[in-house]
């Protein structure tokens, strides 16, 4: 039981230091990028938008807003993989089977 109480000490923890967390997501070559910040968990929100001037002069709209996707996603990606990072190291001292996710 003390085990159980300590495990769930340390998911709280990880779900603390998870919220409030930035990524950058990137496309485009590193012509756009996104920078979004956890609300909470499975919740984020873009925090920043920068795109090259010269993609806005070349470039058609379309191309433009699928690049503001791509780095959103790439982001977000980069947060999902965090999480899943910690959460692996906490089920592994749990002695969880690999690929098992936590409830968060």
């Amino acid at each position: 039981m003390k085990q159980a109480q300590e495990m769930q000490k340390k998911l709280t923890e990880a779900q603390e230091k998870y919220i409030g967390k930035e990524f950058q997501g990137i496309s485009g070559g590193g012509r756009v990028s996104v920078l979004i910040k956890v609300i909470k968990i499975g919740g984020y929100k873009a925090k920043k938008v920068n795109i090259d001037l010269e993609l806005m002069r070349n470039e058609e709209k379309d191309i433009v807003e699928d690049l503001v996707t791509a780095a959103f996603n790439d982001a977000v990606k980069k947060a999902e993989e965090d999480m899943t990072n910690t959460t692996s190291d906490l089920a592994g001292m749990m002695s969880l089977p690999p690929g098992f996710k936590l409830p968060f």
